[in-house]
């Protein structure tokens, strides 16, 4: 059975952090499939980065979704889209962070 879910929302920190772990059994899955960063500056553009790491993995660029080199800068006080579909499964995290002051929303699903 498939559930709606809001897998993160949370203000994006400045350093990599997890946001989210994947828990449940071996069968679980979870799908992300679009995320949403909101510039909270009002003056300054923001870049932001985004993995997928497997479990007992690193951050590094074989597990990046999106790298604040490869994409447009969030303009201050607007909205960032970015629609994706991914599957992460037991023990995979999400961790991401950004160069400004930023709210992350990853929205997805969860199937057990």
């Amino acid at each position: 059975m498939a559930i709606s879910e809001n897998l993160v929302r949370a203000v994006l920190p400045t350093t990599l952090t997890t946001l989210h772990t994947v828990f449940g059994p071996a069968a679980t899955r979870e799908m992300i499939r679009y995320i949403t960063i909101n510039n909270r500056s009002e003056e300054e553009y923001l870049r932001w980065w985004f993995y997928i790491v497997p479990s007992g993995g690193t951050a590094d660029s074989s597990n990046s979704l999106v790298s604040g080199e490869k994409q447009k800068r969030v303009p201050p006080g607007k909205n960032g889209d970015y629609n994706t579909w991914k599957v992460l499964h037991p023990g995979d995290t999400i961790q991401a962070y950004c160069d400004g002051h930023a709210t992350i929303f990853v929205d997805g699903a969860r199937r057990v």
